[in-house]
């Protein structure tokens, strides 16, 4: 007699998957990163510093592409299974269950392997944290003591928004965890129905194949899309946030500061005054927060 297993929902699984990668880490990590960069005067140090998460990132999101692609090809394995036993019990429908059975067991363990990944990735984040709640706290402090240039507010943006932003990308990596469990879940009880066919004595009965095949034609659509979704994600990895040109300008001229000290004073040298977001200029305890005092009688 055939067992009948009733595995978890793969097509929401999926869904949650690809979604979790865009809206729930993807968006909020990209807001981190702009929030953090607005408040050094060395944005190469940060993005060194959060390098090995985007390295880690970039290969765990690979990693699930390349899994939904051998999910989409046992899909393409079970409908032909489904077509080739429609034609006869003599027609080679056994040996394409073996393979069956043996990709449900490769995207089983591989699912864990999925489960790992994402382990070192949450582990690099909760190593971030520190470093990038200080930024933020210190973004925090210059707001909340120059309310009286809202322009220069605006720019640094709310700091609670840095912080929320923080905890989102760490709840997505959650709930990324909670959907790849799910799926492995799946894939154990799919290789156990695999093999409660090849087991069986009797001939395969033909209601199996057919509600296996037409169960993975509905499926095939959901992982394409899937693959769509993540595909934009990992894109999404190499981008570098932005800051404002006249922020990018202050630091480039703070990153020459060093170069200036060697040469003999000038008018022609001296700093210009700084230009402003829609022509009001930044209060100096900004750019002080930001970047430092200059050591005065050190040209």
């Amino acid at each position: 007699m055939i067992k009948t297993y009733t595995p978890p929902e793969f097509r929401a699984s999926l869904k949650t998957l690809s979604s979790n990668i865009q809206d729930g880490v993807m968006v909020p990590w990209h807001a981190v990163q702009t929030a953090s960069l607005k408040t050094i005067c060395q944005p190469l140090l940060l993005r060194n510093s959060i390098a090995p998460l985007k390295t880690s990132l970039q290969t765990h999101w690979t990693a699930i592409l390349e899994y939904l692609q051998r999910c989409h090809d046992f899909g393409v394995d079970a409908i032909l299974f489904q077509t080739t036993l429609e034609e006869g019990p003599d027609s080679g429908a056994e040996s394409i269950l073996e393979d069956l059975a043996a990709s449900s067991n490769e995207l089983c363990s591989g699912s864990e392997d999925l489960i790992r990944q994402l382990d070192t990735s949450m582990e690099c984040l909760a190593a971030l944290t520190p470093q990038l709640s200080d930024l933020l706290r210190g973004s925090s402090r210059y707001v909340k003591t120059n309310e009286k240039f809202p322009k220069t507010a605006a720019f640094l943006g709310s700091p609670l928004d840095g912080f929320a932003s923080l905890a989102a990308t760490q709840a997505g990596l959650t709930e990324i965890r909670n959907s790849l469990c799910m799926l492995h879940q799946f894939w154990i009880v799919a290789s156990k129905m695999c093999h409660s066919l090849m087991e069986s004595n009797a001939c395969i009965p033909l209601e199996h194949a057919q509600q296996l095949g037409e169960t993975w034609k509905g499926y095939q659509q959901e992982i394409l899309s899937a693959k769509v979704s993540i595909t934009k994600s990992l894109d999404a990895v190499v981008i570098e946030p932005d800051i404002p040109t006249i922020f990018r300008r202050q630091q480039r001229r703070r990153g020459s500061s060093k170069s200036e000290t060697s040469l003999p004073a000038s008018p022609s040298m001296q700093p210009r005054r700084m230009s402003s977001l829609e022509d009001e200029e930044f209060p100096k305890g900004c750019w002080r927060f930001s970047f430092g005092e200059r050591k005065r009688g050190s040209r």
